[in-house]
Parts: C-alpha cells; structure tokens; sequence
C-alpha cells in the first residue's frame, strides 16, 4: 500500500509540475493569405488588435485590413509609394513617409484624410515613433534623420549619420535612437535631444536593415539583410555597442517584431518564411511559411495575430497562434497579466492538467488516510 501511495503522490506532483510549468505553452500557427491588392510596405497594428494599416507604395495609398475578417479597405491617398507607417499612441492618427514624393503624410483615420503634408528630402524608407508620440524619426537615402515634432509637424532636427540610413529605433524613454545604414554595416546612436551622433558602431557583417529593440531597451536586434543572401540577427548591447551574439535566421531578413515580453522576435525573410526566434537561447523556435518576399511583420498586443508584408508576391499573410504565442513559463513563476498580456501562469493556460493533477493528489490523500488508520 506504502508503494501504491507513493506512485500515486509521484504521478500527482509529476501532472502537477507540468501544469505550473506550462508545458504545453506551444503555438500552434495557422495561417492565411489574403489578397492585399498592392505593394505592402509597411505595417502598424492598433492597441487592441482589431485592425491593421499597411502602406500601399504601388497604389500610393494607406490600407486596413481587420484582423476578424481579413478585409482589405482603403483609407486615404497619400504621397508617392509610401513605404512605412506608425500610429499615435491613441491610435487615430496615422504618419505615412514617402519614398519617392520625399514626404511625409499625416492621416486622421477617423476622418480618413490627410491633415498634413510634411516636405522632407531624399527617398524616405521607413519611420519610428517614441512611446508618448511625440517625435518621429525619419531616414532618409542621402544620409540624414529628420527628427520631427508631432504637435507641430515641423522637423526639430536633420542629423547626419553614417551611409545610407534606412531602419530607426526609438529606445523606450525616447531619448535615444538606433539608425541603420543601407551601405555600411554600421549602427549609429542618435542623442535625440541635441539631435547628435553620440557613437557609431561598425560590425563585420553584411548589410543591416531592420532594428528592433527589447523592451527595455538593453539590446537591440538588428537584422542583417544583405541584400537577401544574409542569414543572421545581431543581438547588441545598446549602453556599450557590443555584439553579445550572432543568430541564424531563414534567409534575407529585413524585419522583426518582438511578442508580448520580448523573448520571442519575428523575423520576416524574403526567402518567404517568418522565424519565430528565442533570443534568449539565440535558437529558432519555429518557422512559418509565408509567401516570396516576406519583409514586413507586425504582431498583435496578445500575441495572438501576426501579419507578414509580401512584397514580392503582393500580398498579406495573416499568421494565427493559438494558444496566443507567449514564452514558456518556468515552473513555479508568475507572469504579471499586464506586462504584455501574457498568460498569468502555466497553471491558468493549461487548466485541464491542473484538474487531472488535483484528481490525482486527493486520491493521494485518500490512500494515505486509509494506511494512517490501519
């Protein structure tokens, strides 16, 4: 009986464990494809995950696209290919840059009209916003940052840098940002409040694209693209510049975005895969085939959508996870609900186990009290 006792309080504990531990924290993806009409460009997801707005440079237009129905409508006509867009933190306004009329469109998404035209210079690639919405950051071909007010819609400051600037970060306090250049395998940190370069960091590598920051701010992930054929994301360390680590990613990364508690980044290639990659153990966790040309991902608050950019082949994949794509929970620890809409536990994302593991410690109990009496 001692022995029945036992085996029966190992398996409880063992089912137990598993549940706390959120073993089955797994995303299963499933995916979509959706006739996206255009070139998209660019891609900015509300708070709350309903929609999707993409730029359109083949049609010169802002697009949604609702993420419950995967319909695609037009908002407004902006500049000549737009080829980026970010969203006030209120999420009713949306800033467009355009790469060949080398400006910057302002559209009110309630009214869906363009409310201001901001000229800049050179061909414009891409924009950042700081978490308060207040600055924008803006590359441009010829080698400067325009840093521009929002309240205003005037430039504050242009800031050379090095190469050709193409991707920008904001850090998470906004007074700081990471440029990437098209044509030098450097990275340059903008001091936004003096509007100067502080450092400018060289790797040897190929060509950089895209940077992502974690959401402290203490690393930033840059994506080396050169020009398809690279296969890797630099994880660097933004107070000193250092190269912590190299990670192979599917080929010709361009983008990436981070889930919820940015442990997990999406890299979106132009071999047409989307990588879900752990930086923490620096290994792809999954691949998700998307379709020729994927350079662009967003993903959804929760954690539950993301939508990948295919220029190649004009179109949108929309990428379901389910459960919602969260990290795995280590047992015993547990997740602050409102640090990105995680799971609380692995108890809460898996209640079956938690059931089957109580089952199992009462019957436990029971044979227990019956050996105490006798």
């Amino acid at each position: 009986m001692k022995k029945f006792f036992m085996l029966i309080a190992t398996a409880s504990l063992t089912f137990t464990a598993i549940a706390i531990g959120g073993a089955t924290n797994a995303a299963t993806p499933t995916t979509s494809a959706v006739n996206f009409g255009g070139d998209p460009t660019g891609i900015a997801i509300t708070s709350d995950g309903s929609n999707a707005y993409i730029a359109d440079c083949a049609n010169n237009l802002l697009k949604e696209v609702s993420l419950s129905t995967n319909l695609v409508s037009n908002i407004a006509t902006v500049g000549t290919c737009p080829m980026s867009v970010v969203l006030s933190p209120d999420g009713k306004t949306a800033y467009v840059p355009n790469y060949w009329s080398q400006d910057l469109s302002v559209v009110d998404l309630t009214s869906k009209t363009v409310t201001a035209t901001v000229p800049l210079t050179g061909s414009l690639f891409s924009i950042s916003i700081t978490q308060d919405g207040s600055k924008l950051l803006v590359p441009n071909s010829i080698g400067d940052v325009f840093i521009i007010d929002t309240a205003t819609n005037t430039i504050l400051q242009t800031v050379a840098v090095d190469g050709a600037p193409v991707y920008s970060a904001f850090s998470p306090d906004g007074l700081t940002a990471y440029v990437t250049s098209a044509n030098t395998p450097t990275l340059s940190v903008i001091d936004v409040a003096t509007g100067t370069v502080s450092h400018t960091y060289t790797f040897n590598v190929g060509q950089l694209y895209g940077v992502t920051l974690n959401f402290d701010g203490s690393k930033a992930f840059v994506a080396e693209f050169d020009g398809g054929s690279g296969t890797s994301v630099l994880q660097i360390d933004t107070a000193s510049g250092v190269l912590d680590k190299t990670m192979t990613v599917c080929a010709g990364p361009q983008n990436s975005s981070f889930a919820p508690d940015s442990s997990l980044l999406l890299v979106a290639c132009v071999s047409g895969n989307l990588n879900v990659l752990n930086v923490e153990t620096g290994v792809v966790a999954s691949t998700v085939s998307t379709e020729s040309g994927s350079r662009y991902v967003a993903i959804t608050p929760d954690g539950s959508n993301a939508v990948v950019g295919n220029l190649d082949s004009h179109s949108l994949t929309v990428v379901s996870f389910d459960p919602a794509l969260v990290p795995p929970v280590e047992p015993g620890k547990v997740v602050d609900k409102n640090a990105g809409g995680l799971a609380a536990t692995g108890v809460e994302s898996n209640p079956a186990l938690l059931l089957v593991g109580l089952v199992l410690m009462a019957v436990a109990a029971v044979f227990g009290l019956k050996s105490k009496l006798r």
